[in-house]
């Protein structure tokens, strides 16, 4: 029988073997890149439409490759990246370099 702790370990093998694959699902135009990438754009018009202060701190679990936390932390959020797998985080952190937002996201090794 596996505990919740070997099946956490499953899901973090998982997405550290496969986090170039997160990285470019969405930018890819095929079905499945798609619907991600709605998902992505419906929930970052969501929290958009809070109407947040832009001193908010806004904490993101699960953060993947990080394209919602670079997203928020453009439009002048304090971020929050929480992630289960360091290479997640690497990616993470590399988009917010990349995008010149590195110092508004804050990365977290964690699980939820």
């Amino acid at each position: 029988m596996q505990t919740h702790d070997n099946l956490q370990q499953e899901v973090n093998e998982y997405f550290e073997s496969s986090s170039a694959h997160w990285q470019n699902i969405y930018a890819e135009k095929k079905l499945l890149p798609r619907i991600y990438q709605d998902r992505h754009n419906t929930a970052l018009a969501w929290i958009r439409r809070l109407g947040l202060r832009k001193e908010a701190r806004i904490l993101e679990v699960g953060c993947g490759a990080g394209l919602m936390s670079v997203e928020l932390a453009i439009d002048g959020y304090t971020v929050d990246a929480m992630d289960a797998t360091s290479s997640m985080l690497h990616i993470t952190q590399k988009n917010a370099r990349l995008q010149g937002v590195k110092n508004r996201i804050r990365l977290q090794l964690a699980r939820a």
